[in-house]
C-alpha cells in the first residue's frame, strides 16, 4: 500500500525540493507520501479553501480545472499551475483568496504537520528542506518590506501578518531564486544528487569538467547544480 501511494504521488511531486528528496531518500519519500499526502476528489462548485481561512496544506491539481479568486480577479488553475499555497508548508499562513472547482477535479493535498513529522527521521533531509523553507519565508518578508506603506497598512490583517500575496506560485519566490541563497552544505547535497541521478546525456549543457570538479565549483560558490 505504501509503495502504491508513492507511485501515485510521484508524478505530482514536480516541485524541485520534492524531486530532490525522491532521489536522495527513497524510503523517506515513501513515508512522506504515506503520512503527509492524500488525494481528494471535488465536484464542480466545491470550494477547496476560502479567503482568510487558516492554511496548513499545499495543493497540486492532478486533473480538472479550478478558479482562484483574489482581489476581484479570477485565475484558472490546473495541473500546469504548480504547487498551490506552498507558503502553508513553511510558515503560519492564511489563504489570500478562494479556490473553487470549475469542473470535476482530483487534487493532491500535502499536509504541513505530516511533512514536519517525516522530516524528523532524516537529519540531512531536514537540513535541506528546513533551509529551503526558511529562505522561502525570508523572500515573503522581503516582498512585504518592498511595498508602499499605504498598501501594507491596508493589509495588516491579512496573510502572514504583513504579506498578502496570492496563494498561487510567484516567479519572484521560486526554487531558482532560492537555491543560490541556501547554505553551502545544502547546495552541495543538492548538486551531488543531481550529478549522481542524471546521466550525462540528460544535461541541458555538456560540461567538460568531471563531477568532482563540478562539486568543487559549487563549493567555491561559482555555480549551483540541480535537476530540472
Amino acid at each position: 500500500r505504501r509503495w502504491l501511494q508513492t507511485e501515485l504521488c510521484r508524478p505530482c511531486l514536480t516541485h524541485p525540493i520534492f524531486h530532490w528528496w525522491t532521489e536522495f531518500d527513497s524510503v523517506g519519500i515513501q513515508d512522506f507520501c504515506h503520512e503527509a499526502a492524500e488525494f481528494i476528489s471535488m465536484a464542480s462548485g466545491d470550494v477547496l479553501f476560502f479567503a482568510r481561512s487558516e492554511a496548513n496544506c499545499a495543493y497540486f491539481v492532478v486533473k480538472g480545472r479550478l478558479q482562484y479568486i483574489f482581489d476581484a480577479t479570477s485565475t484558472c488553475v490546473s495541473s500546469e499551475s504548480g504547487l498551490i499555497s506552498e507558503a502553508a508548508l513553511w510558515c503560519d499562513w492564511k489563504h489570500a483568496g478562494e479556490l473553487i472547482a470549475e469542473t470535476g477535479c482530483e487534487v493532491l493535498v500535502i499536509n504541513s504537520n505530516g511533512l514536519a513529522k517525516c522530516l524528523m527521521t532524516s537529519p540531512a533531509v531536514r537540513h535541506v528542506i528546513s533551509s529551503y523553507g526558511r529562505a522561502f519565508c525570508s523572500l515573503l518578508l522581503y516582498s512585504a518590506a518592498t511595498r508602499s506603506e499605504e498598501e501594507m497598512q491596508s493589509r495588516l490583517s491579512e496573510v502572514f501578518s504583513l504579506v498578502d500575496t496570492s496563494d498561487l506560485p510567484a516567479p519572484e519566490i521560486s526554487w531558482f531564486s532560492i537555491l543560490p541563497s541556501l547554505p553551502l552544505s545544502c547546495r552541495l547535497l543538492i548538486a551531488a544528487v543531481a550529478l549522481k541521478a542524471t546521466p550525462r546525456s540528460g544535461w541541458t549543457f555538456m560540461p567538460k569538467r568531471s563531477p568532482p570538479e563540478l562539486l568543487e565549483e559549487v563549493r567555491a560558490g561559482k555555480c549551483s547544480i540541480m535537476m530540472n
